[in-house]
């Protein structure tokens, strides 16, 4: 009677391959995903900092208005020593020295215009339906800075406090003095 399977040896020679190709195959996966999600937070960070490039620029030649409208309708309220975004709402006493983490949200929201989302909200559940978590850094007596968070799941775990930028997790960092958005410890 002939018997079909697989020997031992063969078994074992299969998995001393599988395992071969594991060590050497998912290093370079993950190192392509964070590559990715590197080059995606570039990617925001460079739609951000040209939005508020841009937003300057509209302020300028309107004469310098606390807001200006944009082409599809959006209220942008501008520092009015600096002209960069610090809200999406109409007050003429916003300035980069006093915005809060709604700004920040709202400021996010307004200058990226992509499906990216962002919550100030710490609730677990919220952030998972979210990409970014918002905080602000005080900046008394300097300006006030905007961080967004990356969300992942040591996030969700640990969240950053508003000292200043939490070098655990990848970020995006608005400063509205200058209108810079810098990626802050990338994946």
């Amino acid at each position: 009677m002939k018997r079909s399977g697989f020997t031992l040896v063969e078994l074992v020679v299969v998995i001393i391959l599988l395992g071969i190709l594991a060590a050497v195959g998912l290093p370079r996966f993950f190192s392509n995903f964070d590559s990715a999600s590197a080059a995606r937070l570039e990617g925001i960070a460079g739609a951000m900092e040209a939005a508020a490039g841009l937003a300057k620029a509209q302020w300028i030649a309107q004469d310098k208005p606390n807001a200006i409208t944009v082409e599809d309708g959006t209220l942008i309220n501008l520092d009015p020593i600096t002209g960069f975004p610090v809200d999406s709402l109409n007050q003429v006493n916003d300035t980069i020295r006093n915005m809060g983490i709604r700004e920040c949200e709202r400021v996010f929201r307004v200058m990226t215009k992509t499906s990216e989302t962002v919550t100030r909200s710490g609730n677990a559940n919220t952030l998972r339906q979210n990409d970014f978590y918002v905080r602000r850094i005080n900046g008394a007596p300097d300006p006030d800075t905007c961080v967004y968070y990356q969300i992942s799941e040591e996030l969700i775990a640990a969240r950053p406090n508003n000292a200043g930028v939490d070098p655990r997790y990848p970020s995006l960092v608005y400063t509205p003095e200058d209108g810079r958005v810098a990626v802050a410890n990338p994946p």
